[in-house]
């Protein structure tokens, strides 16, 4: 920390818990920051009250000589961990990221002993863009109603902020569509030909039909606490004809510090199917281009911001150690889950010790360009329990299929063409879920997906619409390569 005090006479603002509510008003009023510091004789911090929190036990018929402390008894409920604080030495990004997750504006900060030694405003630490705006280019944020689905992706994937905001010819608010959105869309059937307007009209009978908005020139305390109000990532700015002018996410806000998943790579398989590829080397390490398979999925995960990465072996496990060791040349921490004897596709989870974070679990022989960051998003959005990447797969019937009522035809239909989703190899998966994934036993993600349902757990799919190929057959490996040479496999 610089050394800067937002509040040099903070003393000003401590009261005991014996000090009465009308003077407790009065410290509040005299310091013009919403807020009186409740202190033992020793200046460590019992509580705060806020002018609400008067206001609310005058309510509740308490007198002006009622004592401090009974009004902190009465908020102790609603705080059972006791007051909210942070250590004066924590980098300002911390303080801000706590003051948004907890939805406040006044943060005391305690020194090492516990004493409160100075107090930071909201205000005074949530920032704006260098030029006075929140996004530089409005045109990668602004879409119209009739650009496509793909345009749309494009744009999100340009402006990193998960969102595009739908006008009119004049700029005149629409709507918004997210990247949550459009997947939705697809699940539901929609291509990525489609028009944006087709997935506002789907939102229309939603509680997200309508954006919230505010006005250019809100501060930023008032945005940080209208996201965390109805927990949303983005608001519009608007003009006073209810232009779009601007965009703000909650990254701009708040320097997040998200429940980045660890990674769990499926790395133990024979890869019979390959051979005689694999009979030498294990399938995640045949190379494509100058590069093992799984050294394209190690850069992945990095990119997405995942520094741990287990890797679960079985055939041929030294080869991998070898070559990929700790990690460290690679830009992660890497630590091995041996299977003694093939655990299936999930079984090796159960062999990690928890961590409280989710696990993002990857077969070892898929190759993508799937957007991580949007999948975290997706499966915290969604509240799920696992989140099941799938990719939409089709089939050309090479005949005329006759629909029939016992010998009746009712319909017919030339060299139709069926449509569904597949399992993609990528999932997402909550620590509580961990529990259901049996010691030492073979399991597969079909097990446990299947376990989850039958409890009641939920379980969602989210479609990956991006560049992905499993190689599981020699044609996907040679595919691989083609795909490789042609610049597919880049970001």
């Amino acid at each position: 920390m610089s050394g800067h005090r937002y509040r040099p006479n903070v003393k000003s603002l401590f009261i005991s818990p014996g000090t009465s509510v009308k003077e407790a008003m009065e410290v509040i009023d005299r310091g013009q920051c919403g807020i009186a510091l409740v202190v033992d004789d020793a200046c460590r911090l019992v509580g705060t009250l806020t002018d609400g929190d008067i206001r609310r036990g005058l309510l509740k018929g308490h007198s002006l000589n009622t004592p401090a402390s009974v009004l902190l008894h009465e908020k102790s409920p609603s705080s059972p961990a006791g007051p909210i604080s942070a250590p004066v030495g924590a980098d300002p990004s911390e303080w801000l990221h706590l003051m948004g997750e907890k939805g406040i504006r006044q943060l005391p900060l305690l020194d090492e002993g516990g004493a409160v030694v100075d107090l930071v405003m909201l205000d005074e630490l949530a920032p704006v863009g260098r030029s006075g705006r929140y996004v530089e280019d409005l045109d990668l944020v602004c879409v119209v109603s009739g650009v496509t689905l793909r345009e749309a992706m494009r744009r999100i994937d340009a402006n990193m902020r998960g969102i595009v905001v739908v006008v009119d010819e004049n700029r005149h608010l629409v709507g918004t569509v997210t990247d949550g959105d459009i997947r939705r869309a697809i699940l539901r059937g929609a291509s990525l030909d489609d028009a944006v307007g087709m997935v506002i009209e789907q939102k229309s009978g939603s509680p997200y039909a309508q954006p919230t908005v505010l006005p250019r020139g809100t501060p930023p305390s008032e945005l940080l606490l209208t996201m965390k109000r109805l927990k949303i990532f983005q608001i519009p700015l608007v003009d006073e004809e209810n232009r779009v002018v601007d965009l703000v996410t909650l990254n701009d806000l708040v320097a997040q510090s998200p429940h980045v998943p660890v990674a769990m790579i499926m790395a133990g398989g024979f890869g019979k199917r390959l051979w005689p590829l694999t009979r030498e080397t294990p399938k995640p390490m045949l190379p494509v281009g100058d590069q093992p398979l799984m050294e394209h999925i190690i850069g992945q995960l990095r990119e997405a911001g995942i520094k741990q990465v287990n890797i679960s072996t079985h055939f041929m496990a030294e080869k991998i150690r070898d070559y990929f060791g700790d990690g460290s040349k690679f830009g992660v921490s890497i630590e091995y889950v041996t299977e003694e004897r093939p655990l299936g596709t999930a079984g090796a989870l159960g062999l990690v010790e928890p961590s409280g974070q989710p696990i993002l679990v990857v077969n070892g022989d898929v190759l993508s360009r799937v957007n991580l960051r949007a999948m975290f998003a997706f499966h915290q959005e969604q509240r799920a329990d696992l989140t099941v990447g799938v990719r939409k797969y089709e089939i050309e019937v090479p005949y005329g299929v006759v629909e029939t009522e016992e010998m009746r035809v009712v319909k017919i239909a030339e060299k139709p063409v069926i449509r569904f989703f597949i399992n993609a190899g990528i999932y997402l998966v909550s620590p509580a879920v961990m529990g259901f994934v049996p010691k030492g036993e073979r399991f597969d993600m079909t097990d446990l997906i299947a376990r989850l349902i039958h409890e009641g757990r939920l379980v969602v799919s989210f479609p990956i619409i991006e560049y992905w190929l499993d190689i599981g057959r020699q044609a996907d490996y040679e595919q691989a390569q083609v795909d490789l040479r042609e610049g597919r496999l880049e970001g």
